[in-house]
């Protein structure tokens, strides 16, 4: 299962309220869509997430640096996949993903994932998170190529294939996407 953008930038928009004391931990996804995610209900995702194991999230990692979340929801783990790791510090990364791995347990209590899944432990604290720096193939630096990065990262990962990219890549996989993107057919 695939989330978008907006599915990140929810919850570091409710994750902030948490901090601020306008929204409450465990009701959060009261005040904003991001239940629908979980439930099947935006546009494009017709899967709730009681019938998958990972969940794939586009997430920024740093300031305008984006990167690949894996959630393994059995194993209560999040993977970030980051293809350049020197953009920012430990501090930073720690704070970016504070948001899924506070927010996200909550998020698949109130939407259902560990009634429906009875062998998983309803629990609401907080999830852990990997950042793996081996095998994961790095971008140019000051290349931009972030997006293409994470775009293919998930795309690797639902298919279950070894990242066999790099940087040489970046100009086959942009004409790739934007021939997907002219005839419509980018998931």
């Amino acid at each position: 299962m695939i989330a978008s953008t907006h599915l990140y930038s929810s919850l570091t928009y409710a994750f902030q309220g948490v901090q601020d004391g306008v929204l409450e931990e465990g009701t959060f996804y009261d005040s904003v869509d991001i239940e629908q995610h979980v439930m099947g209900d935006r546009e494009g995702v017709h899967r709730t997430w009681t019938t998958v194991d990972m969940i794939y999230i586009p997430a920024r990692v740093c300031k305008d640096h984006w990167g690949a979340c894996a959630l393994n929801i059995s194993d209560r783990k999040i993977t970030v996949y980051d293809s350049l790791p020197s953009a920012h510090s430990e501090v930073e990364i720690k704070e970016a993903m504070q948001p899924l791995c506070i927010l996200l347990p909550h998020l698949l209590h109130h939407g259902g994932v560990y009634m429906e899944r009875t062998y998983l432990e309803d629990n609401t604290s907080p999830f852990n998170y990997i950042q793996p720096l081996e095998g994961i193939p790095h971008q140019a630096p000051e290349s931009g190529d972030c997006g293409i990065f994470t775009l293919k990262f998930i795309e690797y990962l639902g298919l279950g294939r070894p990242f066999d990219f790099g940087p040489e890549h970046d100009p086959l996989f942009r004409r790739k996407i934007a021939v997907d993107l002219f005839v419509n057919e980018l998931l």
